[in-house]
């Protein structure tokens, strides 16, 4: 641990006793006691362990089926969807860039923003947490088609967002102009962990759709009497 030195993660494996059970331990007192902090993992290997520089509570974990992620020290574990389904052999997180690396068997290598981590970290005990999306470009050509038979071109906005209780939740999109005038509002379906819903910024839909026109925006994720605001902006 960079966070304390008496910390320390080990991940081992059984691969030569034909043991492919879960082995991840922890120690604060330099070794002399160990304790297991597999949580909610999958009964499968553990390649390698990584405690975010930044966030001493913030445990990374490779398996071989996967890449996870833990919020609070291994009490609770969540899977990294959009990679291989395949080992991750190692983890480095780059002090800079805050981009957290993994190398995957024979799938090549993967880099993550871990900011959104960091946010989910500081926000724990909230029922809902947003992260702020990428600006987007506008452009006349949304709703239209190039020619008959294609899909007409759409914008794509993916809000992500964490959902800090057990269970399924309605989850309240608001759309609010510079003068937190309500502009337009959608709902979605969210469950426990992270989310991600992909926005096509349309407010009208139809023969002759409209789109959020060019502007700064706030959009609040609502769930139950909890909300969070982040910025958008079009340009």
């Amino acid at each position: 641990s960079t966070h304390d030195a008496a910390t320390a993660y080990v991940s081992l494996n059984g691969y030569r006793f034909d043991n492919f059970e879960t082995h991840i331990y922890k120690t604060t007192d330099y070794g002399k006691t160990w304790k297991s902090i597999k949580g909610n993992l999958p009964d499968e290997v553990t390649n390698v362990i990584l405690q975010d520089p930044f966030n001493a509570e913030i445990l990374y974990a490779g398996l071989d089926h996967g890449t996870y992620v833990s919020f609070n020290d291994g009490g609770e574990w969540h899977y990294l969807a959009n990679m291989p389904n395949v080992a991750t052999y190692d983890l480095v997180i780059h002090p800079r860039e805050k981009d957290l690396i993994a190398g995957t068997h024979g799938r090549s290598i993967y880099v993550m923003d871990i900011e959104h981590m960091h946010t989910v970290a500081d926000r724990l005990d909230d029922a809902v947490t947003a992260m702020e999306p990428a600006s987007i470009r506008s452009s006349n050509r949304w709703g239209q088609q190039s020619v008959a038979y294609r899909a007409p071109f759409m914008p794509n906005v993916p809000l992500v967002y964490y959902l800090g209780s057990e269970g399924t939740e309605e989850v309240e999109v608001i759309v609010s102009n510079e003068e937190g005038k309500k502009v337009h509002s959608f709902k979605t379906e969210g469950h426990h962990g992270f989310n991600q819903y992909n926005w096509n910024l349309m407010t009208k839909d139809g023969e002759n759709p409209e789109f959020l026109k060019k502007g700064e925006y706030t959009l609040t994720f609502k769930v139950n009497k909890a909300q969070h605001e982040v910025p958008f902006s079009i340009k």
